[in-house]
C-alpha cells in the first residue's frame, strides 16, 4: 500500500530535559504549536536537529508528562517494536 511504498525509515529523536519550544520555538514549520518567546536555541546551535526536522516530519504535539525523567524513558522503551 501507499504507506509501505513511501515510508522506509522512522527516526525518533528524544532530547532529555528539553522542551519543544526551547528547541523549535522559532521554527517556521512548527506554526502555532511553538512559542518563539521560549526559544533558546536555533539552527546555529542545533544544526543537526534542524536539518533532521527540515528533511522529515516534525511531531509538535507530543507529550510525555512524568514526574521524573526515568518515567519518560520507560514509556519510550515500552513503545518500541522489535520487528
Amino acid at each position: 500500500d501507499w504507506l509501505h511504498a513511501h515510508i522506509h525509515h522512522v527516526v525518533f529523536i528524544l532530547r532529555e530535559n528539553k522542551t519543544f519550544d526551547e528547541n523549535f520555538g522559532d521554527y517556521p514549520a512548527a506554526g502555532h504549536w511553538a512559542d518563539p518567546a521560549l526559544d533558546l536555541y536555533g539552527p546555529r546551535q542545533l544544526p543537526n536537529l534542524y536539518a533532521a526536522a527540515a528533511r522529515g516530519a516534525l511531531f509538535v504535539n507530543f507529550y510525555a508528562d512524568g514526574e521524573v525523567t526515568s518515567q519518560g524513558h520507560q514509556w519510550t522503551t515500552a513503545g518500541s517494536d522489535s520487528d
